[in-house]
């Protein structure tokens, strides 16, 4: 549900949210709902203010009954810019927790009000370093491994990692319930982290379409776009070529031929247009040659 928009940004609140808000208030546990709920806030909103310095645009921001999560159209950027938007967070969280800690030893009187926003923001900066995709350790872990496997894999080698970690927090709240005390805080993680990778895992076959629109929307929008070219062999193959441009930070490929002389240029929607004409054991020599007929 959509609450308000922070200029193209929107602010949306999952309807579960409402369920637990009323469990919260009938176990007498508001304040510590709306204190976990601010150090969520704080923590996606530093993720937004870097993805936007950065030029990446933050489609929305999504709160969830025990996490929160910024669409940032940033999937195929370079590795530095994707690790910036990713440690923001737990550095704010960090940050944060830091000066509740600075202020409650200057100012004794604030340690009621402050230690269990301190603990919260602690808990956030921590949790979020598991590599474990959505968490934003996930994410590190997918900028590592996109430097030698494809991004598909990579996305679905941290996806996996979180399903994973999502079962075995939810076997944890089975395990306590049954033989201690139940943990509302387990299963409504477990059921974040399961829900979110599993989404995310079957969103994968339509990611690369929906980094291309966004890209191409952005340029009608009137957006500027950086262009960085890279030289490739005409031998090479389309599907080697199509890795690199996403995994690096390049936008357009000049092919050339044996005398280094041009023979063209494709961007990544050429790439993926000939791959799916040619199959992925096209080159890019190729490719060229289909694009050049198609646009005659």
């Amino acid at each position: 549900m959509k609450l308000f928009s922070l200029g193209r940004t929107e602010v949306r609140v999952h309807l579960g949210l409402f369920f637990v808000l009323a469990i919260v208030c009938v176990q007498g546990r508001l304040y510590q709902l709306l204190t976990a709920l601010v150090a969520l806030i704080l923590h996606e909103s530093a993720h937004a203010i870097v993805a936007r310095s950065l030029c990446c645009e933050v489609s929305s921001i999504t709160i969830y009954p025990f996490g929160a999560e910024a669409r940032i159209q940033a999937a195929y950027s370079k590795n530095k810019s994707l690790a910036l938007i990713a440690e923001a967070g737990p550095i704010c969280s960090f940050v944060i927790a830091g000066l509740c800690v600075l202020v409650m030893t200057l100012l004794p009187a604030t340690e009621t009000g402050l230690k269990t926003f301190m603990r919260y923001n602690f808990l956030l900066a921590g949790l979020n370093l598991l590599p474990a995709y959505p968490l934003d350790g996930g994410r590190l872990l997918f900028c590592a491994l996109r430097i030698k496997l494809r991004d598909s894999l990579a996305k679905a080698i941290v996806c996996w990692i979180g399903i994973v970690a999502g079962c075995a927090m939810l076997a944890l709240a089975i395990y306590c319930t049954m033989f201690f005390q139940s943990s509302l805080t387990l299963y409504m993680m477990g059921g974040f982290l399961l829900l979110a990778a599993a989404k995310e895992l079957l969103s994968q076959p339509n990611a690369q379409l929906q980094a291309l629109c966004g890209r191409t929307q952005a340029v009608r929008r009137g957006e500027t776009m950086a262009v960085r070219y890279t030289a490739a062999h005409f031998s090479m193959g389309a599907s080697e070529a199509l890795h690199d441009m996403r995994s690096k930070d390049y936008n357009l490929m000049r092919v050339v031929d044996d005398s280094m002389r041009t023979v063209g240029e494709l961007d990544e929607g050429a790439l993926i247009a000939g791959i799916g004409r040619l199959g992925v054991k096209a080159t890019v020599g190729e490719i060229i040659k289909f694009d050049q007929r198609k646009i005659i």
